[in-house]
C-alpha cells in the first residue's frame, strides 16, 4: 500500500535526523 511506503519513508528520514542530531 502507499500509505505504508510513506510512513516507512518517513520512518527512514527521521532515524536519518536521529544520527545526525547524536
Amino acid at each position: 500500500l502507499i500509505v505504508d511506503a510513506v510512513r516507512s519513508l518517513i520512518k527512514s528520514q527521521a532515524k536519518k535526523h536521529d544520527t545526525d542530531r547524536q
